[in-house]
């Protein structure tokens, strides 16, 4: 195992385990959603933005995977997934930023925040995909196929 892996193990043993921990960790989520919700208003069109791209993806990559884990098909599972795979067309469209998505990113990204709190050791679980998406924006290498299409929800409707 890695020394990062280890590390990060390490200390989701000690988030999950510490109530002090959670907290802090919760506390330090709603900043950084607080601070994503206000550059994502303060961005002009076609301004690059990668880095806060690549965060967008992190966050509502996180809420996709559980809402996917804990309500696949749902409205609001779906809504996630959508704004994420928009989020993905943005990075591969070389980061330029879109003004218009900015309201429609900000419910997104709260949402997800909110199932992030809801379901913190899931989300924990969720982490390394999250990061991996991520790196992929920040070194421009994300592709569409990456994210799951609509293909998730046939199978659950033929599932059902």
């Amino acid at each position: 195992m890695s020394p990062r892996k280890h590390h990060n193990t390490d200390r989701h043993a000690m988030i999950k385990s510490n109530p002090i921990a959670v907290a802090m960790a919760k506390h330090k989520m709603r900043s950084h959603l607080r601070t994503i919700s206000i550059e994502i208003f303060l961005l002009q069109e076609g301004e690059f933005a990668k880095g806060l791209i690549a965060h967008i993806a992190w966050v509502i990559g996180l809420g996709a995977e559980i809402a996917a884990q804990t309500s696949p098909g749902t409205p609001e599972a779906k809504r996630l997934h959508s704004m994420l795979r928009n989020v993905v067309q943005l990075a591969i469209d070389g980061c330029a930023w879109r003004v218009a998505l900015a309201e429609p990113i900000h419910q997104a990204s709260q949402a997800a925040g909110d199932l992030l709190m809801k379901h913190a050791d899931l989300a924990m679980a969720c982490v390394p995909d999250a990061d991996h998406i991520s790196r992929r924006i920040d070194n421009a290498e994300i592709q569409m196929s990456d994210i799951a299409g609509a293909e998730v929800y046939q199978r659950l409707e033929h599932a059902a």
